[in-house]
This record gives structure tokens, sequence and C-alpha cells, in this order.
């Protein structure tokens, strides 16, 4: 049957309007990159990544080499292309603060995401955006894939990168925004290939830190493929959703710990708390105990899938990857080291001895989800009256000291050298502090810090 003529143009019309639209919020999002950008450059101010891993994290996201001169001429073009050269600083950190994307006649904030997503599929785009904050910072990337609500959450499954700001590691394969959780496929493939399968052909390394790294990789492959090369290709598919799903349970279980376990004031003042430093010192528990969420409705934090696994006996090399996954003392990430000693600490023990499981799931996490509430709920009422007497909270409305936003505006407000500032900063490593002391204490960990400890139970399990 043939399709009229006046159908064939009402569609291809609707096609060039939808696709209008996307190259409009494409261009918003390449803007808000390279105004980030410049910001970093003049501030001298790349966070805790780097610059290098910056730049890296950019080029890689735009399939560009680098260092190379093509990567350098790209940035200079779109310096001039966005008047960047010329812009001052504050309006930079203006544009930034305020950004948000339009489609049609409607705009989004950094907060409204899902709804935006929701706007891209009605529309019949394959467009996908993440957008949130991490501590101060905004960040953002698009791409191509196809999205879907399962239970709590809309999943961005996204198979095609098209830009990222240049805060956002391109090794970070799974990121969660309140119950927004986006997988990228290219970062799967890059870990696939660049840290997988590559370790085939590795020689072991002689520096202690490097040389655990190198074992925990041979020690998830012994587990999972017997070390042969061949099984290990033809069950790739199979071995990136097992990665894959290991990734969505630790994001999952950050919902489950943020919005099930804490209260709502120390859940929004731990989120936000990053804004005081690069990373705050409460980043790696909450790191930590996103791993190790509980059970709730069909979904949970990944060790406890991990666990569960053992009766399919999968559980070890579950383990040996995801702990592999967050080694970080033979990556460019120091300021992750703090969490790697945590889970560390208890993948390694779960490892020797599976009966663990109930030490860790019924008493470490209570304890550690009671320690944050209480020490967090002091802290706020100890603030009080410096919040009121800045304007915030308790003096504008009901409820705002349980809002990670409000959180975040109270903190940039603090003045770098303020006395409110270095005591928040020192009463948060005091909490630290005590939190380290119930790890050792539940975990039963004798010696002076948790890499002490790490570094005996690897040769136990010839890691080293």
């Amino acid at each position: 049957m043939r399709v009229p003529t006046y159908t064939i143009f009402v569609n291809r019309w609707a096609l060039v309007l939808m696709l209008h639209k996307e190259s409009r919020l494409i261009s918003q999002v390449k803007a808000l990159c390279w105004t980030l950008y410049r910001l970093k450059t003049i501030q001298n101010n790349w966070g805790a990544l780097g610059q290098y891993s910056s730049e890296k994290a950019l080029a890689d996201c735009l399939s560009l080499p680098y260092p190379s001169q093509i990567f350098d001429n790209l940035v200079s073009s779109e310096m001039r292309a966005h008047d960047l050269y010329t812009a001052e600083e504050s309006d930079l950190i203006h544009k930034i603060k305020t950004f948000y994307v339009s489609i049609e006649d409607n705009t989004y904030s950094i907060f409204e995401t899902k709804a935006c997503n929701l706007h891209l599929k009605a529309i019949g785009s394959d467009c996908l955006i993440q957008m949130g904050r991490h501590g101060n910072e905004v960040e953002c990337f698009c791409g191509r894939g196809t999205q879907e609500q399962l239970g709590d959450f809309l999943f961005l499954d996204i198979k095609e990168d098209l830009y990222c700001t240049p805060n956002i590691p391109f090794g970070m394969a799974a990121v969660i925004n309140k119950d927004i959780i986006s997988i990228k496929h290219s970062t799967l493939d890059l870990v696939y290939d660049s840290k997988w399968l590559s370790s085939f052909s590795e020689s072991e390394p002689s520096e202690v830190d490097a040389r655990i790294g190198y074992r925990l990789k041979k020690k998830a492959m012994e587990a999972y493929c017997q070390s042969d090369i061949d099984i290990f290709k033809r069950n790739k598919t199979v071995f990136l959703k097992e990665y894959r799903d290991l990734l969505v349970n630790h994001e999952c279980g950050h919902y489950i710990i943020q919005q099930h376990m804490l209260y709502p004031s120390p859940a929004a003042f731990s989120e936000a708390s990053k804004v005081l430093e690069a990373e705050s010192d409460l980043t790696p528990f909450l790191e930590l105990l996103a791993d190790l969420a509980p059970q709730r409705q069909d979904i949970s934090g990944p060790i406890l899938q991990c666990v569960v696994s053992a009766q399919e006996g999968r559980s070890e090399w579950l383990l040996y990857l995801y702990m592999s996954d967050a080694w970080f003392y033979d990556q460019s990430h120091a300021f992750m080291q703090p969490y790697s000693d945590l889970i560390g600490c208890v993948i390694l023990l779960l490892i020797q001895d599976p009966m663990l499981k109930e030490t860790v799931f019924e008493k470490l996490v209570p304890s550690l989800i009671s320690e944050i509430n209480r020490e967090l709920s002091l802290l706020i009422k100890e603030m009080k009256e410096d919040i009121c007497v800045m304007g915030f909270f308790e003096c504008k409305e009901t409820g705002c000291e349980e809002n990670v936003e409000e959180w975040v505006a109270f903190f940039e407000q603090i003045d770098e050298k303020s006395g409110l500032k270095v005591e928040l900063n020192k009463k948060i490593k005091e909490i630290k502090k005590n939190l380290d002391m119930t790890v050792k204490k539940i975990l039963n960990i004798q010696t002076d810090d948790l890499k002490s400890f790490i570094l005996v139970k690897a040769k136990e399990l010839e890691l080293l």
C-alpha cells in the first residue's frame, strides 16, 4: 500500500523539528562544558581529578586522542566560538550556577533531569541527559540510548556519548541522581578492553599497591574463566552484564541509604558536605554503605548480591571483581583511597570467611547508620545559631535543612578562612575518626590503620 505524499511530508517535517530540538539541547550542554573548562583553567582548580584526568575524560568522550594537537586545537576553537577568552570569571560562575536546558517552551534546571528526559522521549528523541551537582560543581552529560522506568528508578541506558562536562571521570560507568540511574556503554567497553582483556598479557609489577591490583584481576579471572582468554572473549556479553549489575546495585545502594536509612537532615548534610573540601571525609563512608546497603524490595547494594551469589558458586569471583574495581591505590585517584581501605577490609574478610556476612550486614551497617545519624544530628543542632544568623533553614521555612541544595547554598556562603568553616571541617574529621574506630571494633581489626590490615590479609590470600 502506497503511503500518501502528504503523510510522508508531515513525518519528515516532524523529524526535522525533532532534530532541531535535539541540536539545541546538545549545543546547550556543549556551551556548559566549555564554560566550565574555561573557569577551571582561569582558577587553575581542577578539583580532585586534576587537570590531566579532566582533560582526558573530555577527550575520551569526544573520541579524541589525548594529549594531542587535535584536542588543543578544539579547545582553542571552542573558546573563540563561545567568546570565553574574554569572559569575566564572575560571568562564567553565574552561567554555570544558573544553567538550564530548553526544550520547546520548557526549561529544566539541573534538579529537573527526570522531567527533561521524559520530555525528550515525548518528542520522539533518543537523546538522554544526566544533570546534577557533586559538591559545589555542576555536572552534566548527554548521549543517545533508551530510557525505561523500572520500579523507583528511571534508567538511562546510554549507548553513544555526545558531550560531558570535564569534571566527570570517563571511567565512571554508572551515575545516580536521586531516582535516575545512568549507564554508559562506552565506559563499560573501555573497562573491558583496557582493564580486563589486557590483564591476560600484563606482567606482574613489583610495587606493592600495583601488585595487589594486578593479583586481584588475576584472582577474578581464575575464578571466572580459569584464566582462559578465549573463554573470556566468548562470554563478553555475560561478563559485562554481571559487571553492569554490580555498578547499578552500587547506585541503588546510594538510594537506599540516602532515602530510607539516614535521617533526612544528616542525609542532606552528608551529601552537601563535599562542598567544604574536594571530597568530604564522610564520602568514603557513604560509598561503603552504598556497597553494603541491605535489601529493599527487589534492590540492594552490590556486596549483598555477591554474597547471595555464593549459592551459585559465583561469590568469590564477584568479590574479587568488585574489589579490583574499588582498588584505587594503583590509580591516580588518591582521594578515593580511604574508600578502598574501608571496602577492601570488608571484602577480604568475606572472601576468607563468608560467615562474617552476619557481622557485616547485621552489626556494621546498622552501627554506622546509627552513628552517622546521631553525630550529624548533634552537629546540625550545634550549628543552628550560625545557620539562623546567616538567614538559612528554620529562619526561612520548615524542612529546609533536609534539602541538599539548601545545605550547598549555606556551605558556599561560608568564607574559606572563617572560623565556622575551620570548625566544621574539624568536627567532620572527628566524626570520621569515630567511624573508623567503629569499623575496626566491629570487624576486630587490630592494626593501627585499615591499610595495614589490608596488607596483612593480602598476604594471607596470596595477593602479595
